[in-house]
């Protein structure tokens, strides 16, 4: 299986952790997927990370070259934001699988675009919803799959964040993408892995005021989502985790149900019934996200998440997006 490498701006640590895992695996193409800096950037951290191959990887200036000359079974697709898109679409034209940051596109139609290109090629999209494999976040969703909380009725997630100092992109939306799309991609997805239930509408809102000189990055936000299921689930999404806190980020859900109510908080996972108020020991997932994606595409264990799942969250993100643009509710069809 030959993998190739686009682009090292985001969630990369989640590739790291995985190839020092897959040691008979093959990563037999590198490209930056930038016009600004050779790929040669990326060669040099999987040197420091003590990565080892067999035969060290071909560095390419285009990375669209790099698939057809390779072509390559899976890439990553990790270059800036608003090329995310681009990437997903090219690749799975060719039929070749993605492991994409999330959001895998920025723009409603070209998320159409790749739909259809990957039902046409059987290309298979995952992104990079690392969290799910939080030993807190990953016990608690057993739980509630296990039914320890009887039917949820009620979601709320939250992602908070420290500012710190932000890269020049994250001040144009045209490049960022935006705060809901961004961070809010993993409270979200939460919503849908806990649920198993598609969206209905959105409500949401979104705010660039007081946002320290980031341009129109947005500092805050709040999403108010149906549930096909009924699940009425919201999301709160913000860089305003002050710089003294003890951690960068502040991930938490709080799932209620008609027996109970479980929630994530400082990576602790607490539930309460009838009978019980006790915190329970989160436990480690057995592999890591790239790992299962990999196995997931060799057959070995499922799939962390469907290419069906990938398209669902990314609609989700842009169209709450849009209705805080528009002050609007948006519908899903």
């Amino acid at each position: 299986m030959k993998f190739c490498i686009v682009g090292w701006c985001g969630h990369t640590h989640y590739i790291v952790e995985g190839l020092k895992k897959l040691p008979d695996f093959e990563v037999s193409g590198v490209a930056s997927g930038e016009t600004e800096r050779s790929g040669q950037y990326i060669l040099d951290i999987l040197d420091r990370c003590e990565l080892k191959f067999p035969v060290r990887p071909k560095l390419f200036d285009s990375w669209t070259a790099m698939l057809d000359e390779v072509k390559p079974d899976v890439i990553s697709a990790d270059g800036p934001y608003h090329l995310h898109g681009m990437e997903c679409l090219e690749a799975a034209k060719r039929g070749i699988h993605v492991f994409s940051e999330k959001p895998i596109t920025l723009d409603l139609k070209e998320l159409s675009s790749i739909e259809q290109a990957c039902a046409e090629t059987g290309a298979v999209i995952v992104s990079m919803v690392g969290i799910r494999y939080d030993a807190a976040f990953w016990t608690a969703h057993r739980l509630v799959r296990e039914g320890v909380i009887g039917k949820i009725k009620v979601i709320h997630t939250q992602k908070s964040y420290k500012l710190g100092t932000r890269p020049e992109f994250y001040k144009k939306r045209e490049l960022y993408g935006g705060t809901i799309p961004w961070v809010g991609s993993h409270a979200i997805d939460w919503i849908l892995w806990f649920t198993g239930s598609e969206f209905e509408s959105v409500t949401a809102f979104h705010d660039s005021n007081d946002n320290f000189g980031n341009g129109t990055m947005e500092i805050a936000g709040e999403c108010l989502f149906r549930l096909k299921n009924g699940v009425i689930a919201t999301s709160s999404i913000e860089f305003l985790r002050p710089a003294g806190a003890p951690t960068h980020g502040d991930d938490r859900i709080r799932c209620a149900g008609s027996k109970g109510v479980l929630e994530v908080m400082e990576g602790k996972v607490h539930l309460i019934t009838a009978d019980s108020d006790r915190y329970i020991e989160p436990e480690e997932p057995p592999q890591s996200l790239f790992e299962d994606f990999i196995g997931g595409l060799r057959g070995t264990n499922p799939l962390p998440a469907t290419t069906a799942d990938t398209i669902a969250l990314t609609r989700a993100c842009l169209l709450a997006r849009e209705s805080a643009d528009k002050h609007t509710t948006e519908y899903f069809k």
